[in-house]
Parts: C-alpha cells; structure tokens; sequence
C-alpha cells in the first residue's frame, strides 16, 4: 500500500529534498533536483512540498475530492441492471 513520505538525499555539494506521494510509489525531487545546504531546509522543503500537494490537490479525509458533485446526481451502473443510487452522508 501507498504512503505519503519525505527524505533529504545527501548528494555533492548539499541534500536534494525527495518526496512520495500517496497515489504515487517512485520518489520525486522537490524544486527539480535544487540542493539545500542543510539536512533540515531539504526537509522543511519536501514537508512543504507533500502539505501542498494534500491541500493544493483539494484532497480531503474522506477520500473525496472537494470539487465534485452532490451525491444525487452520482449513480452506480451495472452493465444490464438499474442504476444504484448513492448516498453519501456527512457527520
């Protein structure tokens, strides 16, 4: 299964700040392979990098994307049968 996690890669002359995202398995560089002077920044930077793409993506804890539509409208098809309406409901 697929986590979201972040890394500093030391590398010559400074670290290179890596993340994976949580529909994705490879690692990505951070600002296309920009070195940072310390351990720390790579990480502030990768961290930075993972909360904007959670947030910027407008991913929420419910696994819906925020843009979609109301539920009324959504249905499930099956090949030969009725639709199956959806419900989602909210606490």
């Amino acid at each position: 299964m697929n986590s979201a996690a972040v890394r500093a890669v030391p590398g010559y002359g400074g670290f290179r700040a890596e993340l994976k995202r949580v529909h994705r398995s490879k690692w990505e560089s951070v600002r296309d392979g920009h070195l940072f002077a310390t351990e720390a920044e790579a990480k502030v930077a990768a961290h930075e990098a993972l909360l904007e793409h959670l947030v910027g993506d407008k991913i929420v804890s419910t696994g819906f994307r925020a843009e979609r539509q109301p539920a009324e409208a959504a249905a499930i098809f099956r090949p030969g049968k009725r639709p199956i309406a959806v419900e989602v409901r909210r606490p």
